[in-house]
């Protein structure tokens, strides 16, 4: 009779313990995580280089359809006393797994920015992604003063590996406890 009870203890943790995992993994599945990256060695024609840093955020299990935000960005031949890009009144930026747009209206004296960085390949969390150089542009400063194209860059991950999913420590912790559990029921078994 005792036997046939610590027996059904030990199951009743076992679901118990396993019902918590189930749980845990399927909060873990719908965690994001963020890739940085940085606009590395994006130079004009005429040498001038645009800087910048951005984040991906995206679902663990599908970066495709991630959104990024830029955190940084500085753009060549923009006027003295105008805002930070990021703060520019009517500064529209987007950022997709394979281009970003930069665009401010302007007028014919006033300063006006279209850039579109075309990617070779989407972005990726481990490997840098070329800037197409034949269909990427930089048109700035109205009445087409200083547009020209790029001749370098990527983009880059500043942290090459992928973020381990949060639910994978609480898994391990859970297959710990299970074990001790089991211990813990043998020992009890073996000592009467």
């Amino acid at each position: 009779m005792k036997q046939t009870l610590m027996i059904a203890r030990r199951w009743i943790v076992r679901v118990a313990l396993f019902s918590w995992l189930a749980a845990v993994m399927s909060v873990g599945a719908a965690q994001a995580a963020t890739v940085s990256y940085i606009l590395d060695n994006v130079f004009l024609v005429d040498g001038t280089q645009m800087t910048g840093a951005f984040d991906w955020t995206y679902a663990i299990d599908d970066f495709e359809d991630g959104s990024g935000v830029f955190t940084a960005l500085e753009i060549p031949w923009r006027p003295n006393g105008t805002a930070p890009p990021l703060e520019e009144a009517g500064m529209v930026l987007t950022i997709e797994n394979n281009q970003i747009e930069i665009s401010l209206d302007g007028n014919f004296h006033d300063y006006g920015l279209d850039v579109s960085l075309k990617f070779v390949q989407p972005l990726s969390p481990m490997q840098s992604s070329l800037i197409d150089l034949n269909t990427s542009f930089f048109e700035c400063c109205g009445n087409g003063f200083k547009d020209q194209p790029f001749s370098s860059g990527s983009i880059t991950p500043v942290v090459s590996s992928i973020p381990i999913p949060a639910a994978l420590p609480l898994f391990g912790s859970a297959l710990l406890l299970l074990g001790f559990a089991d211990h813990s029921i043998k020992a009890r078994l073996l000592s009467r």
